[in-house]
């Protein structure tokens, strides 16, 4: 068992840069990154992006030579190329499993060496076979930018201006093409294309010996161990280290597609990967046959291709800057839809606009700013949208799904013009329509959490203060002190802040009931502690979940309102996906909702009884399942049960207790069933509690009975709403990672006093 000092924070350079840090260090939590290893690390994945862009785009450069070379009609050639296609395609699959298994900084070098090596090897081709084989190599490195979005997302962490650090290594891309342009124009005259691929190959042996220096992910580091520790069967000391390091390794023991494509990412990878099709139907249109598309469709000519070249490479180039910056401030998320919404408007409005240049050309790079600039935000959205565990694979399977969408724009193309089409509305079908599907697709995409730092480097974990901080409750500080009874208004905007860390910051809860009453009262407390809430309201409740909302928003939280039914299991699988597609995540289920009605025995008729069950325990049981099947990593669920069944009878109200006594034995099952996913399932069992509930004269005490309930009760009163929110919050907190399968009885000291 690894022990280590509280407190204690990692430096880099307690981590050696070759190989993994003892146990001792890894267990002090992330390190500290210099700003110089930021750097350093930055620098160099952008020159490895730069060169792969320079051998992918040299190629498409010379292809002309090499077809003179071997003597190749312009229909060779052209199937040549689709073969390279498939070639890179089935080669990029493996980058993804790379990532996830060998590591970040062994992909990045893997990437670009295999870029180099697809260059040197090209200049020793003999024909088509033997071009195809080697260019597939080349699959490597259109995927090194998969590499760049994985590992500086982790080695960024939170700091503020990480996308727009990003889209800096991202422009690569124009530097590189617009480089492969240059030197095969200035080269072709003086040596053979055979030569200017070899030269190719001599500057990536200075990025190959400089990204051998760098330092592996401190994630990916922490992820491999948990592996190992899992496999020697230290469970416990696996889940420690990986909530330090923040990782889900729920489901690492599967196979990564099998990951992908489990209930919590399925719908996420597929709209991903939709995106990048129908997106690269555009890329391919306007972008790579851009100059077809200008001079067929609306009559523009170009003294020379290399205008068509620079427009398109700066436009991108600052593109890239535009969307990093933006997906900073508003969510990468948000800026790629935007992005691609407002470029396939603009392209439309070239198409269909004046055929003069004067309207055209401009139209056009307006169009590439917004086609090509928000993939600096999509290549580090996908980084930041994968748990670690998948997070090669992941980003990896959504990209290579690029060339996909390349062929299919050509075809489409081609097809439309078959059918008598003209170029315009060829390129509005193949082109346009793609780049507007793109955006509507990610809107099925998951929404991230984009929390920041201050600084550059991780910041480090926060310690147990002295001394509370403002607005912090301490029972022995007369400033703060508050009698026992005394409430915390659910209105006030401003949070209490805890006086250490608790682990609710980030996470995001389900909560069933959430209109008003203990619902409500939970979710206000999650908003204080950082955390996120989807509230579930029955449609027919006369409290308003907008008011839940409110208060929500007031107390600096987000909050989403869903009407469910908890009677109906699709209901239910709706509200726990609409936390993972809203927030991206779940973490916690409360399972609040409930009903009360009054029925002696003579009149409690099967459907009276068959009701009762469906909300009060069977709805408790398809919240946690269907909760259950959308977290992907440590959760907690908590139950709410009643005096009345849990502890004692009560007359009237038989189905009630029933329902009541049954959550106990349900929540003690799941707490068994679920604990090897590191799922916690516990209950609050409440006495008598001010809410609307209670306060129904007609099927509960009423305000009356339920004020002289409370005169018998040794705290002297009747429990609050916000009161069992505590409880409910320290259930979910990182304060009871050792507590499941029990009940927290919340009743004032009701149940332990001798019957007066």
């Amino acid at each position: 068992m690894t022990t280590v000092q509280q407190g204690d924070i990692a430096h880099e350079n307690e981590w050696p840069r070759g190989g993994a840090p003892s146990d001792e260090v890894l267990f002090k939590g992330p390190p500290t990154l210099s700003r110089r290893t930021i750097r350093t690390t930055t620098t160099v994945c952008f020159l490895a992006w730069v060169f792969s862009v320079y051998d992918f785009v040299l190629f498409g450069t010379l292809l002309p030579k090499i077809s003179e070379t071997f003597g190749w009609s312009t229909g060779q050639a052209t199937a040549i190329a689709t073969g390279v296609t498939v070639g890179t395609f089935v080669i990029s699959l493996l980058v993804g499993p790379m990532l996830d298994r060998w590591g970040r900084k062994p992909s990045l070098i893997v990437t670009t060496a295999g870029a180099a090596l697809s260059s040197g090897l090209t200049a020793l081709v003999g024909g088509a076979a033997s071009l195809i084989g080697v260019r597939a190599i080349s699959g490597l490195g259109y995927s090194e930018e998969v590499v760049n979005g994985v590992y500086l997302n982790e080695m960024y962490g939170k700091s503020r201006r990480r996308g727009f650090m990003f889209s800096l290594v991202q422009s690569g891309w124009p530097v590189g093409a617009l480089l492969a342009a240059a030197f095969a124009a200035v080269l072709l005259p003086v040596m053979s294309w055979r030569w200017i691929f070899l030269l190719a190959t001599f500057p990536v042996i200075v990025i190959l010996i400089a990204g051998s220096k760098l330092r592996e992910s401190p994630s990916f580091v922490a992820l491999k161990r948990t592996r190992e520790l899992r496999k020697d069967g230290r469970d416990a000391e696996a889940a420690k280290l990986a909530k330090l390091y923040d990782l889900d390794i729920s489901r690492d023991n599967e196979s990564g597609l099998r990951q992908l494509f489990a209930p919590d990412l399925r719908r996420h990878t597929l709209c991903l990967s939709g995106a990048w099709l129908f997106n690269w139907m555009g890329i391919q249109v306007f972008s790579v046959l851009g100059t077809t598309i200008l001079t067929d469709g609306k009559g523009v000519s170009f003294s020379s291709a290399l205008v068509v070249l620079i427009l398109a490479n700066m436009a991108g180039f600052l593109g890239y800057l535009f969307h990093g910056y933006l997906g900073d401030r508003i969510g990468r998320r948000t800026t790629i839809i935007v992005g691609w919404t407002i470029g396939g408007i603009v392209m439309t409005a070239m198409l269909f606009g004046p055929d003069n240049a004067a309207y055209v050309i401009p139209m056009y790079a307006l169009g590439l700013f917004f086609l090509l600039g928000p993939y600096s935000a999509m290549v580090f959205y996908m980084g930041e949208s994968f748990p670690a565990r998948v997070r090669g694979i992941g980003s990896n399977t959504a990209h290579v799904m690029g060339p996909v969408g390349a062929i299919v724009g050509s075809a489409l193309l081609s097809a439309v013009i078959g059918l008598g089409a003209n170029a315009t509305t060829a390129a509005f079908v193949a082109g346009a329509l793609g780049m507007f599907l793109s955006g509507v697709l990610m809107l099925g995409a998951h929404k991230v959490s984009q929390d920041t730092d201050d600084e550059l480097v991780p910041r480090r974990r926060r310690t147990e203060p002295s001394s509370p901080p403002p607005g912090a409750w301490c029972p022995l500080c007369p400033a703060t002190r508050r009698e026992p009874h005394e409430r915390q208004d659910m209105s006030s905007n401003e949070p209490t802040a805890p006086a250490r860390d608790d682990g609710l910051a980030g996470k995001v809860a389900v909560i069933t009931g959430g209109a008003s009453g203990i619902g409500r009262a939970l979710a206000v407390a999650y908003a204080r502690a950082g955390a996120d809430s989807v509230v579930g309201f029955y449609p027919k409740d006369p409290h308003s979940a907008d008011e839940t909302v409110r208060l929500v928003e007031a107390a600096g939280g987000r909050c989403t309102a869903v009407a469910v039914d908890v009677r109906d299991s699709g209901q239910v699988d709706a509200l726990a996906r609409a936390a993972v597609e809203t927030y991206g995540r779940l973490d916690i289920a409360v399972a609040g909702a409930g009903v009360l009605r009054r029925a002696a025995l003579a009149e409690l008729d099967d459907d009276a009884w068959n009701d009762m069950l469906s909300v009060d325990l069977t709805g408790v049981l398809r919240t946690f399942r269907s909760a259950a099947a959308v977290m992907s990593g440590p959760g907690s669920m908590v139950a709410v049960s009643s005096i009345a069944g849990g502890v004692y009878g009560w007359d009237d109200h038989a189905h009630y207790a029933a329902a009541k006594s049954g959550v106990l034995g349900l929540c003690r099952s799941l707490a068994t069933e679920l604990a090897p996913r590191g799922i916690r399932v516990n209950t609050v069992i409440l006495g008598l509690i001010e809410t609307p509930q209670s306060l129904d004269e007609t099927n509960s005490l009423g305000p009356v009975g339920l004020e002289r309930a409370g005169r018998s009760i040794p705290a002297g009163r009747v429990g609050h709403a916000d009161e069992v929110a505590r409880a409910i919050r320290f259930l979910t907190s990182d304060d009871a990672a050792y507590i499941t399968g029990q009940e927290l009885i919340v009743d004032g000291g009701l149940t332990v006093r001798w019957p007066q």
